[in-house]
């Protein structure tokens, strides 16, 4: 929307509909707001960021805990046909490969969603009628992809 309203205040500017001063007041905003919008998208990703790799670590710390308490209580038979040092190739290669789904792919997921929803907001505040176009054509792709 920003990147809109500075291109129709060139328009507005190049056609004599808007002053100098106008015009040079709005080229100073409109970066300003870019920054901010920046900025605060910048804090926003860095703090989910930050928050699904805690989770992630966390959870996986206590599932190996709680793998190991399990593994301990098992009877002494089981250890015998379990080869050496595959409890402990279990118990890094599972746990590593949930903290990944927990801590990258959760997170992406979040923001991509999030981002579609964003977009389709803001594309209904400004032309509602192109987003009722873009949002059935949505629709459709969703519906192929989701027989093929």
């Amino acid at each position: 929307m920003i990147i809109g309203q500075a291109g129709g205040t060139i328009k507005a500017f190049s056609s004599g509909l808007e002053s100098a001063e106008q015009f040079r007041n709005d080229v100073v905003r409109y970066p300003i707001y870019l920054l901010y919008f920046g900025a605060a998208q910048f804090v926003a990703v860095y703090l989910a960021t930050i928050g699904f790799l805690y989770v992630g670590h966390h959870v996986a710390q206590k599932t190996r805990e709680r793998y190991l308490q399990a593994i301990l209580r098992q009877n002494i038979g089981f250890f015998d046909k379990v080869g050496v040092g595959e409890v402990i190739l279990r118990i890094t290669d599972g746990i590593h490969h949930m903290q990944a789904s927990i801590s990258e792919k959760a997170a992406a997921i979040i923001m991509a969603a999030s981002t579609i929803v964003a977009a389709i907001i803001v594309s209904v505040v400004s032309f509602w009628k192109l987003a009722l176009i873009g949002t059935s054509s949505l629709a459709a792709v969703v519906l192929v992809i989701g027989f093929a």
